[in-house]
């Protein structure tokens, strides 16, 4: 079975990542291999470098900055830009990429596709077409299309390859220019809509279902990523992968979001479940069913309480999602197939007598049919979680209601004050750390740590937020 792959694209100058829209205003995002390691570590599929300045500058790829992140990432990498011979494709292979994009070059010479994929194969050959619609297009001036095509596909509205970083028009159709590299040998094709490009408006639908019907290779959708459901409508339209840049750079999506939502969605997407196994297989009771408890991975509070059996167990051990049995439906389901709140699993443990589980879940919306973030937590702090999350319960009611005479809600709506607090704070917890007794460290870290969370709360960041990172920083 094909699953899709969700894939963060690097567009880098001068070794640093940089965004842009519709491929101008470029902003700085970061170093190139500190984000290549970030992504790799955030379970994407595969990565996307390209240097969109090689070809206008008239040089290679940077080929010490390919090396030094292909150091750092353990998926497949993808690298392009200013490719423009078999050498160079090699080079490239040699510094550590998987496949190599090639744009264009391969518009002004084609052969250099089909020489690269006899050597290479086709594995390691994608073409990297930037597409720009063109309104009122005369089938003459656009290369390899005919009248006939243009009438049917677009009424005269052509989507037209550009190359030099979406600078330069070639006259040349893009679908057609899809249909020849494939034939040439090209064994992906990376498809962007210059007219999407950082819009965040979603992928250009048409020109995906233009291009899957011409070709049967896999495409990477490029372009246009602004929230979950684009994905989705990308693969719907024919995509094998998606690709984003500014949601991932931005943080405003991670990874496991959009992998969250496509397997919501019943799309097969890949996950690496981190699967911590006690004393080998579980052991169902006499109706064929194990208790399962659902543990929120980051704080260990208690989610949910259900039943697996034998196939929900396997589904959930081979794809990372949260496959449950219902008693009630007397179904297999699976966590957020309807509602959208889907579960990644991070890790299972059986008990010592293999007949009842504890999985902990990347939890993605509430985990109650209710709403409720647990079925233990309907209303109030959290009883089935830790004092840090009963404390995070305790500072959103504070931060809502905003009681008279809360020495919360003073340091809630007191800058000044909340970050003198949490200075002195800290003070008096390193000399207890230097002078004072282990009840005085206690005592001070207790302190230290309440003005922390109000302070993390005013900027609508929980302790939970840090309880993920210092998970992430732990694997």
């Amino acid at each position: 079975m094909v699953m899709v792959r969700v894939i963060p694209c690097l567009d880098v100058k001068d070794g640093r990542v940089v965004k842009g829209i519709n491929f101008e205003g470029l902003r700085d995002i970061g170093d190139a291999v500190e984000a290549a390691r970030r992504y790799d570590e955030a379970d994407a599929d595969e990565l996307v470098f390209l240097d969109i300045s090689a070809t206008a500058e008239g040089r290679k790829t940077m080929l010490d900055v390919v090396a030094r992140v292909a150091e750092q990432v353990f998926i497949p990498l993808t690298v392009g830009g200013g490719v423009s011979a078999v050498e160079h494709v090699e080079a490239l292979l040699h510094a550590g990429a998987d496949k190599v994009a090639i744009n264009s070059a391969a518009v002004k010479d084609p052969t250099l596709i089909t020489r690269a994929s006899e050597r290479f194969g086709a594995q390691c050959v994608v073409v990297a077409v930037d597409a720009k619609r063109v309104a009122n297009v005369d089938a003459k001036r656009v290369a390899n299309v005919d009248a006939k095509r243009v009438a049917v596909e677009g009424g005269g509205t052509r989507f037209e390859v550009f190359v030099a970083g979406g600078k330069v028009p070639t006259g040349k159709d893009a679908l057609a220019w899809i249909e020849e590299a494939v034939a040439r040998g090209a064994g992906e094709i990376l498809l962007t809509s210059i007219d999407a490009d950082g819009t965040k408006q979603g992928f250009d639908l048409e020109l995906l279902r233009l291009a899957r019907e011409r070709v049967n290779v896999p495409i990477v959708a490029s372009g246009g990523a602004g929230k979950l459901s684009h994905f989705k409508d990308a693969v719907t339209a024919g995509a094998d992968a998606v690709l984003a840049a500014s949601l991932f750079h931005d943080r405003v999506l991670t990874i496991d979001d959009v992998k969250g939502h496509l397997a919501g969605e019943g799309i097969d997407v890949r996950f690496r479940p981190q699967m911590e196994e006690s004393g080998g297989e579980p052991t169902f009771d006499k109706d064929g069913l194990l208790p399962t408890i659902l543990v929120d991975a980051a704080t260990g509070e208690v989610l949910t309480f259900a039943y697996s059996n034998a196939e929900s167990w396997r589904r959930m051990r081979a794809t990372g999602e949260t496959w449950l049995w219902s008693r009630s439906r007397q179904a297999l389901w699976r966590k957020g197939a309807t509602s959208g709140h889907t579960q990644r699993v991070q890790s299972i443990a059986l008990d010592c007598d293999r007949d009842a589980a504890v999985v902990r879940v990347f939890a993605h919306g509430p985990a109650c049919h209710t709403g409720a973030r647990s079925c233990f937590c309907q209303a109030g702090p959290s009883r089935a979680g830790s004092s840090l999350v009963a404390l995070d319960d305790v500072l959103a009611q504070r931060q809502r209601e905003r009681p008279a005479g809360s020495y919360t809600t003073q340091l809630l709506a007191d800058d000044n004050k909340r970050m003198k607090k949490l200075g002195e704070e800290l003070v008096e917890f390193v000399r207890a750390l230097h002078v004072g007794t282990n009840d005085d460290v206690i005592e001070e870290a207790s302190d230290l740590l309440f003005h922390m969370a109000v302070a993390l709360r005013a900027k609508d960041l929980t302790l939970k937020d840090v309880s993920h990172k210092l998970l992430e920083r732990a694997r």
